[in-house]
């Protein structure tokens, strides 16, 4: 794993965010819950201090028309927002790992609002489903069951055939 902390400082932008996201639950799985929880919320302060990394996307818009660069900056940010809702997705799953179940509803609650902000079902449906799990380990039987069915609409929505939804 030294070599994937070692990754994550030669990267830049939303690649970078992407590997943190990715490296965190690596490290989640082998049991190195406080590491990949620090990743996250590292990853979640960088979004939220600077502005949007200018990529490859947005240096192109910038050679063409007005239109075509809104286009471009949108696309960015959708793609911010998306891998942001997905930070906030798996610290949620660290946060239960670590029996904090508050902070996980929390962060599954606004992953889900990023998700909905973005048109982005089947982060929306992966959510309701993180969030169904929550509120299942915690006994609320009638809340798990609607949240369950919400999250299975959604996904025949799209004909994903894959569960859970890979975020």
């Amino acid at each position: 794993m030294d070599a994937l902390d070692a990754a994550t400082d030669r990267l830049a932008g939303t690649e970078r965010l992407w590997h943190v996201r990715r490296l965190a639950w690596l490290k989640g799985a082998y049991g190195q819950t406080e590491e990949a929880y620090t990743l996250l919320e590292e990853g979640l302060l960088a979004i939220s201090e600077a502005p949007a990394p200018p990529g490859e996307a947005q240096q192109a818009a910038a050679q063409q028309a007005a239109a075509q660069q809104a286009a471009a900056q949108q696309a960015a940010a959708q793609q911010a927002a998306k891998i942001e809702s997905s930070l906030r997705y798996e610290l949620a799953n660290l946060c239960v790992t670590r029996g904090d179940l508050d902070r996980a509803l929390a962060l599954l609650k606004e992953s889900l609002q990023g998700s909905e902000q973005i048109g982005d079902i089947e982060g929306k449906a992966a959510s309701l489903h993180q969030m169904a799990q929550v509120y299942l380990t915690r006994g609320e039987l009638d809340r798990t069951l609607a949240l369950y069915q919400e999250s299975l609409q959604l996904k025949e929505q799209i004909g994903c055939t894959r569960w859970p939804i890979p975020t």
